[in-house]
């Protein structure tokens, strides 16, 4: 089983503010971005990582291994559909993660990797535990039922003859796509949904880098 890996780390996180994006903070002596990376070098199921960076930070890195490194577009799924063109035809499948969720460890993609195996389509994700309200202009119309309803995460895989079309989609359709598991239902694909078995939130506001700084 060869798995191609996208990690997706051109967005600027306009809601968090601050000069240096988010995947580009430091913990430690690193980036939130490279200690994501060395995480999905450990798989050996992933034997290549096309990384997408904004085009300003694009040479502060260098191809290396199994990893290469290119300019991202302006959407997610700009940056999709382009690191997307250069996965290697080998590829069984095609995993996408957002670099706005640096901890995802080797466990966890492992987890996954394991039970992408047959399947056409899966995400990470896991159910909606708080209560959801309708709003319109600060004020609450009404309560939302949570049963059944899921928070997508990443990492999200495919088949790679599913993803493939997933790109002509892309490039054809003008519709902005929240995520990836959205192209493939337009496409009538099944995805499967399995539960995050461990802390994988996105760095999304100012208060989560106070948390980052915690751990």
């Amino acid at each position: 089983m060869k798995v191609s890996a996208i990690i997706l780390g051109a967005g600027f996180g306009k809601r968090i503010g601050g000069r240096i994006p988010k995947q580009f903070l430091k913990l430690k002596d690193k980036s939130l971005l490279e200690i994501l990376i060395d995480e999905f070098k450990k798989e050996k199921r992933i034997y290549e990582i096309i990384v997408t960076v904004p085009e300003r930070y694009l040479n502060r890195f260098k191809n290396r291994g199994k990893v290469k490194f290119i300019k991202g577009g302006v959407l997610r799924q700009d940056s999709v559909f382009l690191a997307g063109k250069l996965i290697k035809k080998e590829s069984d499948y095609v995993l996408i993660h957002d670099a706005s969720r640096p901890f995802l460890n080797y466990k966890m993609i492992k987890y996954f990797i394991d039970n992408l195996k047959g399947e056409d389509a899966l995400i990470f994700g896991r159910p909606a535990i708080d209560t959801l309200k309708f709003v319109k202009e600060n004020f609450i119309l009404r309560t939302v039922s949570r049963k059944n309803i899921w928070y997508a995460e990443t990492p999200q895989g495919f088949k790679r003859k599913i993803f493939m079309r997933m790109l002509e989609v892309l490039e054809k359709s003008k519709k902005e796509f929240t995520d990836d598991s959205e192209i493939a239902e337009h496409l009538g694909v099944k995805v499967k949904i399995l539960k995050t078995p461990d802390l994988n939130f996105k760095i999304t506001f100012k208060e989560d880098i106070k948390l980052i700084k915690l751990l």
